[in-house]
């Protein structure tokens, strides 16, 4: 399973690699398939699926086609699982920066006025230069307005839209429209790149998952080791200006990476990942910190 969205009633909608499912399924509170995606679903992996305020579902990944019809890596849905034609997607998003390499999203992000962003690795999106980074209207047009430039030279893994409306990016890129930003940057509304955000403290390599506090930091998780030349393995903590915050020091870390990131109302921070243990301490693939980060010794996963 590669991820989970919510609906309101309990329900919830998985996307991962498993054809069974036709890598996307709507399953009920206790887990079980309510026969949603009853056309064949999509045939490739799905990365990632945003529910609307409206009902509607946004998946993406590196499909080239769901429930029989064209649709390269984007697609929405209705409520009752079939394809919605209103979201103008016509070729899609094609083309890789990698020779080897096909298409996809891994990443999207909802604004409050209803446009979409979606991250990935392409080249175009509906015959139209883009470069890993695109954001659509909210009826699946391009929106031209948003200047990003030659955008980020690698692949985007994670995007997360602040309360002010500007947008951070994660990935394995190291520069956004030819500056020097590696795997972590901020972008203003209109895409152009946001310089009061420093890249001195950046990581050393990529960031796979953002989870904004309420007080604005920024929590990021990846496969790095170093953040700006400090020891920060697979876990670290921002302050709003990108500069690394010393106050979040997890002792030792998560032993590999984390792509998980959730905060609760308490500010306790849930991380998943392929960790075996987190500051020392058995705990396999999940586990939870306190908002200092340190481990929270009473969250056991079983």
């Amino acid at each position: 399973m590669k991820t989970v969205a919510f609906l309101a009633d309990g329900r919830f909608i998985t996307g991962g690699s498993w054809a069974s499912f036709g890598y996307l399924a709507r399953r009920t509170s206790d887990g079980l398939s309510d026969g949603w995606m009853n056309e064949g679903g999509a045939n490739q992996t799905v990365f990632s699926v945003l529910v609307q305020p409206d009902g509607r579902t946004v998946a993406a990944g590196s499909f080239t086609a769901v429930s029989g019809a064209s649709r390269n890596c984007l697609a929405r849905f209705n409520d009752d699982g079939s394809l919605d034609p209103t979201f103008q997607i016509s070729t899609g998003f094609l083309g890789s920066p990698h020779l080897f390499s096909a298409p996809f999203i891994e990443a999207l992000a909802r604004q409050p006025d209803g446009k979409l962003l979606a991250g990935g690795s392409f080249t175009t999106y509906n015959g139209t230069s883009r470069t890993n980074l695109a954001r659509l209207n909210a009826d699946g047009s391009l929106d031209p307005s948003f200047a990003l430039g030659s955008g980020p030279d690698d692949e985007v893994y994670v995007l997360a839209v602040q309360a002010d409306g500007r947008i951070l990016a994660g990935g394995y890129f190291n520069n956004v429209d030819g500056m020097p930003h590696p795997h972590l940057a901020r972008l203003n509304p209109d895409g152009s790149v946001d310089e009061t955000f420093r890249a001195s403290d950046n990581p050393d390599d990529a960031v796979y998952a953002i989870a904004l506090q309420p007080d604005g930091r920024i929590i990021v998780g990846g496969w790095f080791s170093h953040c700006g030349g400090a020891t920060r393995p697979h876990l670290a903590r921002y302050n709003q200006d990108g500069s690394l915050d010393n106050t979040f020091q997890p002792p030792g870390g998560p032993d590999a990476w984390v792509d998980a990131l959730a905060i609760q109302p308490d500010g306790h921070i849930l991380i998943g990942g392929s960790f075996s243990t987190v500051n020392g301490v058995n705990r396999e693939r999940m586990a939870r910190l306190n908002p200092d980060g340190s481990l929270d010794a009473a969250f056991v996963p079983a």
